[in-house]
């Protein structure tokens, strides 16, 4: 587990990302229509590292991530995926 601006990341299997996405929804491939892209970064020559593919799927109105994917190209690496949630009583710094 780690935690990122404000949410605790797991670590989740294919299966699991499979059942979040369930239970909120589906939609083609990914989440339903009220979760889309929050960011991505597409870099299949490795340009700027490993070559991946990630995605973080969010809620279109809150901004809250759901979970995210990291693919690697051209690689026996298996697939990463991680699911966000937040931590309780967390108070984001302003700047």
């Amino acid at each position: 587990m780690s935690v990122v601006d404000g949410y605790f990341t797991t670590r989740i299997t294919c299966e699991e990302r499979e059942e979040l996405i369930d239970s909120v929804g589906r939609d083609r491939n990914g989440p339903a229509d009220q979760y889309g892209v929050g960011a991505s970064l597409t870099d299949v020559s490795g340009t700027y590292g490993d070559p991946k593919i990630y995605t973080r799927w969010e809620n279109r109105v809150t901004d809250v991530p759901l979970f995210d994917d990291t693919l690697w190209p051209n690689s026996d690496r298996p697939c990463e995926h991680r699911r966000y949630d937040p931590i309780p009583g967390y108070v984001a710094d302003e700047d």
